[in-house]
């Protein structure tokens, strides 16, 4: 994984500040849940595909709302976090929009390293992984 850091934090420069500052308040909100925390899964992405249905909106009621067992990535929690989907706004959308990154180049070893499913583990494990990206 040191490579893969060392990737995405090269690419990096290809994020705004607000990109960079957006990423920072999800690590934030993301440190003040509980250490058995259930609602973070990285191995769940809901949607088929980067821009069809599983609108931000339907999820983040989930999260907020009920203790139904849903769970969401780091992507997911940025609603929780405070950063609001626009309206009618996809799950790729908004991960473009608020994080500037995609599954694809330029920024692809981001996605890697902070988002991809194959990263796994808990949300303690994506704080670890956002602090290391975010590092100077």
């Amino acid at each position: 994984m040191p490579g893969l850091l060392k990737l995405a934090r090269y690419a990096r420069r290809y994020l705004q500040p607000e990109h960079i500052a957006n990423i920072t308040k999800v690590r934030d909100y993301l440190q003040t849940l509980p250490r058995d925390y259930k609602h973070f899964d990285m191995g769940t992405f809901f949607q088929l595909y980067w821009d069809v249905p599983g609108k931000v909106s339907t999820l983040t009621p989930i999260l907020l709302e009920t203790e139904c067992g849903s769970s969401a990535c780091i992507i997911g929690h940025g609603p929780s976090a405070g950063i609001p989907p626009l309206e009618d706004e996809y799950w790729g959308a908004y991960c473009r929009r608020v994080f500037g990154v995609t599954p694809a180049e330029p920024t692809v070893h981001i996605w890697n390293y902070l988002f991809s499913p194959e990263q796994g583990g808990s949300h303690l494990a994506a704080i670890r992984r956002l602090n290391a990206f975010l590092k100077d």
